[in-house]
């Protein structure tokens, strides 16, 4: 289960940023938490998080941290020397920091052990990869493979805890990868105990920030893997937002959806029917272009977050609640903190607007975005406050301004100062 997110220097975030799933030990909302050993101690760990904060105060970009990490990870082997990392993104309003390198940094507790998963790159190379793991307070290097800012080789180590992962690697890294290629991406499909599980569980991230993906490797997995449960499941939840909708079909005729071919939804190309059931046994095919914009939001969220929930997998989606009913909304979040449909202990991440989400929600599930006079985002968390709870009336709270991170809009008086004989400035 993933633990923690620290990245530096990486889009809007110029200095340190930590996210966290963990949970601090107040008794409250416990449906919310999964209870686990780490070396014969308890570790709470959390299977919801939000974040909220006004537009570009930085929400997104811990999304787009966790895409690009699962991106590089499951296609760095297929990068051209040319193409570079892909993902860097450094922050750009300071002379220094626009040519420093990015760093994202991934901690997970896997079979009752921490592994924590860093990377540091620029445009063309990843210059650190370091992947190590806690012995109790302890951290024991599994491996580093670096470039040397002086020599500017690279330097592969492997750490005392290399042998005890059964790590299997004949190769010399440095003759099979490019400086654009990560190890992990290599030994990673190997099934080397933990260190495979680690590589999935970040590769298998459901991950959606706002504006795209990098790449389309997580679209519609009923329809890539044939999962008919899944697909069922879709259409039930459909069914139960009560959007009339009893059935989905894969088009088998190219002419069936000629009206489609202009819509934007990224759904058109997946080739689906929406069956709508009228008066009586009238039962009638739709395309995608015939649905609302928060029906088609509604089905393409529904298939992310079934198949995670099945899976275990990370669930990180950016402006989940956009055209998205608010009680549907919630329906979805508490999926993950219920155990019957979410044995398998899947986490979500997400940001949103709406502030009443959180009437469900822990002190320590709840997060904040914003940015400073310099243009830095910062990232807080709601139990930082004095005087904070675990359980508190965080929608009054929040829209007092208790947690800053509201939009601070102009005065009117300030946008029409036109008019009435003053003069623009």
């Amino acid at each position: 289960m993933m633990l923690e997110l620290r990245i530096k220097n990486f889009k809007s975030y110029k200095d340190e940023a930590i996210f966290s799933f963990e949970a601090r030990s107040e008794k409250a909302l416990e449906d919310n938490v999964v209870i686990t050993k780490f070396h014969n101690e308890e570790k709470r760990i959390l299977k919801s998080a939000c974040i909220f904060g006004p537009n570009a105060a930085g929400k997104s970009n811990i999304i787009w941290a966790l895409d690009s990490l699962s991106f590089v990870l499951n296609s760095s082997l297929n990068f051209t020397p040319l193409q570079g990392t892909l993902i860097y993104a450094p922050f750009a309003l300071n002379q220094t920091s626009s040519k420093r390198e990015c760093l994202i940094s991934y901690k997970s507790l896997i079979n009752g052990e921490i592994y924590i998963y860093t990377i540091e790159f620029n445009s063309l190379q990843f210059t650190k990869e370091t992947l190590s793991k806690k012995n109790g307070d302890k951290e024991s290097l599994i491996y580093s493979f670096s470039i040397d800012k002086i020599s500017k080789n690279r330097k592969f180590i492997k750490g005392k805890a290399w042998n005890t992962e059964g790590i299997f690697l004949l190769e010399d890294p440095n003759k099979v990868l490019n400086e654009n290629h990560l190890l992990l991406s290599l030994i990673g499909r190997r099934k080397s105990k933990n260190v495979f599980l680690l590589y999935n569980e970040i590769v298998s991230m459901e991950t959606e920030p706002f504006g795209g993906s990098l790449a389309d490797i997580h679209n519609m997995h009923f329809v890539r893997h044939n999962d008919s449960m899944i697909k069922e499941r879709v259409v039930k939840l459909l069914n139960v937002a009560d959007l009339g909708i009893v059935n989905i079909l894969e088009k088998k005729d190219k002419s069936e959806l000629k009206e489609n071919q202009n819509v934007n939804d990224g759904i058109n190309d997946q080739e689906f029917l929406f069956v709508h059931k009228g008066k009586g046994r009238v039962e009638k095919k739709f395309p995608p272009s015939n649905e609302s914009v928060g029906t088609l939001k509604l089905f393409k969220i529904a298939s992310r977050i079934l198949y995670a929930l099945e899976a275990g997998s990370v669930v990180a989606y950016d402006e989940m609640d956009m055209a998205i009913h608010p009680d549907l909304f919630k329906l979805l979040i508490q999926l993950f903190n219920n155990s019957r449909s979410n044995p398998r202990n899947a986490q979500i991440l997400f940001t949103c607007h709406t502030p009443s989400i959180c009437e469900n929600m822990r002190a320590d599930q709840i997060w904040f975005a914003q940015k400073n006079s310099s243009g830095e985002s910062e990232l807080y968390s709601a139990q930082d406050f004095e005087g904070v709870s675990i359980t508190m009336p965080f929608e009054n709270w929040y829209r007092n301004g208790k947690f800053g991170s509201l939009p601070d809009f102009k005065a009117i008086d300030y946008i029409f100062e036109d008019r009435n004989g003053a003069s623009k400035t």
